[in-house]
């Protein structure tokens, strides 16, 4: 009777540590998916940003100075930090950031077509911070 007792300790223990092993492999596969879902979303979103800058350039005000004109647009830099929050066992809402700077650009020359082909100066930097939720199978803003 010992035996049996022992024996069916033995696999009850088991089969509690297969579930709770299966539970984390779980919660690790989810996570990872979801960081690449994210990944995803914010490579995405970083193309939305650069067609953004080249639409900002097309629509550049043209102010007249001394030697010419100059103009300004924003722009966004091409490096950034997608970074999924830590996920808890409570977490019902996963939650995604992406870090990235926008620049704000000043061309000059001598003609708007002139100023265009010099290299735009940094006037401005702004480190930005997106925050998404994961929603209904998507991450939204």
């Amino acid at each position: 009777m010992l035996m049996v007792s022992l024996r069916f300790g033995c696999l009850v223990a088991l089969l509690v540590g297969c579930v709770v092993g299966q539970g984390m492999a779980t919660g690790v596969d989810r996570e990872r998916e979801l960081q690449s879902s994210l990944d995803a979303f914010c490579e995405k979103w970083m193309s939305f940003l650069a067609q953004r800058e080249r639409d900002n350039k097309e629509k550049i005000a043209w102010r007249a100075i001394t030697e010419g004109v100059e103009g300004d647009f924003v722009g966004y830099d091409t490096k950034y930090q997608c970074k999924l929050s830590k996920l808890k066992p409570e977490t019902k809402v996963p939650v995604g950031t992406i870090k990235y700077l926008e620049f704000k650009y000043r061309h000059k020359g001598t003609s708007s077509s002139q100023a265009l082909v010099n290299k735009p100066k940094i006037i401005e930097a702004t480190e930005v911070t997106e925050i998404f939720r994961y929603s209904k199978s998507k991450w939204v803003y």
